[in-house]
């Protein structure tokens, strides 16, 4: 579905951001498993997501910075995961698992099927360095689910799948490197967008100006 969205954003000429939000489900919508949503609060958490990280002042910021670095790249990317019924909010641990496998965890097996890295030293997995130095968690406020046990809030998979926004801003990034010579419209990039996938997607922008300082 990410990739879906990403590739519609690329043929319309608008940001992720913008598919996503129009997309939302609104309270009464009816799921694709056929549950009709009550209490549905997705709308409320994007609001309060974007104002609480100022996230069209810092998406400006991360375009000028763009502007002016050639090999040097950022993004900024707001994203929501519906999972069964509950809509996730973004937790540390599993956030930072996530992150992992989109980024680093890449399967290598042989012909016959064996997992070639299969050892801590070829297996990358997050550690401790992983974790953001800034890494924010708000729970939405002042809504009460009276259909769950005192109001609880199940977390679990919604906190891993959310780091997808992680792959979807890298997207971003290279989508804007791709830009700057000439390379446009949409583009694959798998999980997991290791530094190798990255650096091919952006058109080997690097090694091309290696060579001419040569």
């Amino acid at each position: 579905m990410e990739e879906i969205l990403f590739n519609i954003a690329c043929s319309l000429g608008k940001s992720q951001e913008q598919i996503r939000e129009i997309n939302l489900y609104r309270e009464g919508d009816v799921t694709s498993i056929g549950q009709t949503l009550e209490n549905c609060t997705v709308r409320d958490m994007w609001k309060q997501c974007q104002e609480g990280s100022e996230f069209t002042i810092r998406k400006q910021a991360v375009k000028e910075f763009n502007k002016e670095n050639k090999l040097r790249k950022r993004e900024k990317l707001s994203n929501t995961i519906t999972t069964g019924g509950s809509t996730g909010t973004d937790f540390c641990g599993p956030a930072v698992m996530g992150q992992g496998f989109v980024t680093s965890e890449e399967i290598e097996v042989d012909s016959t099927g064996l997992m070639q890295n299969c050892s801590p030293l070829s297996y990358k997995v997050p550690n401790i360095r992983s974790i953001p130095r800034k890494f924010n968690v708000t729970i939405l406020k002042n809504h009460d689910y009276k259909t769950i046990v005192y109001s609880s809030k199940g977390i679990g998979e919604p906190p891993f799948l959310l780091s997808l926004s992680v792959l979807m801003a890298i997207k971003d990034a290279v989508q804007s490197a791709r830009s700057q010579v000439g390379l446009t419209g949409h583009f694959q990039l798998n999980c997991p967008a290791t530094v190798q996938k990255i650096q091919a997607m952006c058109g080997n922008q690097l090694q091309a100006m290696m060579g001419t300082s040569q």
